[in-house]
């Protein structure tokens, strides 16, 4: 079923709505980084990985029939229940909320009652959490800047418990012991080990195959600076730091600062 809704989702049209041109659609559960990039590329010619990106009514129509739903009128019913999901936002993340709305369009079309719940911020992420929740739009696999770990580690069950019980970590509460067991491995080497590379790629196909969640588009940040009064900014050319600033790493910028005069 999370291929199902995979199949529904045009990230093209996310990107050109809701984001008005200015980011790409992602290809993985990692910011489009080079170093990340050159690990997605791998992926390349892997079956799942392949087809993840191209939009399929009909093949997620194919699997709702074959999982026994009907369609009676506009939605697909099973038992007497209706296809439904509530799709939850936080409440001050426009960004995700203009996403949302396109991901509600193109269910509906395909025969889901999809709605948008847009909650407050501590409720949000109680909801995660706690497991409370059915479908969430977020940004919760961010972790890597360079390197795989961080973000694959958030999907190990090394931080799994039971739904009610609060998780620190992987919210959706996926269990896939393998999957866990390759991110362990890259996380007891060293980085620049050349065993990473290997280990990712097979952490990957488990996770294209499975989707425990589902990438959509990157979450491209205009950051402005000002050199009025202070100089030596983070740029593409001085890239001491990333450049943003709402992580404790905006320390590492305010010591660098330089007077303008």
């Amino acid at each position: 079923m999370r291929w199902a809704i995979n199949m529904l989702i045009d990230r093209e049209r996310i990107v050109k709505i809701a984001y008005e041109g200015t980011t790409v659609a992602s290809v993985s559960p990692f910011p489009a980084y080079p170093p990340l990039n050159r690990l997605t590329d791998m992926m390349k010619g892997d079956p799942n990985y392949d087809k993840l990106w191209k939009v399929d009514q009909a093949g997620a129509e194919a699997i709702f029939k074959a999982k026994g739903y009907v369609k009676k009128g506009n939605y697909y019913e099973k038992g007497g229940k209706q296809l439904a999901m509530a799709i939850e936002t936080h409440e001050a993340f426009i960004e995700k909320q203009r996403i949302t709305d396109q991901l509600v369009e193109m269910f509906q079309a395909a025969g889901i009652n999809a709605t948008h719940r847009k909650l407050a911020g501590a409720t949000w992420g109680d909801n995660l959490s706690f497991g409370k929740f059915e479908v969430r739009m977020g940004w919760q696999n961010c972790g890597s800047i360079n390197e795989p770990w961080g973000t694959l580690d958030t999907l190990s069950n090394r931080w799994l418990k039971p739904v009610g019980e609060r998780a620190s970590n992987d919210g959706w509460r996926w269990d896939n012991k393998e999957f866990s067991d390759l991110v362990k491995q890259i996380g007891n080497l060293p980085l620049g080990d050349p065993k990473i590379d290997d280990l990712t790629k097979k952490a990957l196909a488990i996770y294209y195959k499975e989707l425990p969640t589902i990438p959509v588009t990157q979450a491209k940040k205009l950051i402005p600076f000002d050199t009025t009064y202070w100089t030596n900014w983070p740029t593409a050319q001085n890239n001491y730091m990333a450049s943003w600033t709402w992580w404790q790493t905006t320390e590492n910028i305010i010591i660098n600062l330089k007077p303008a005069q």
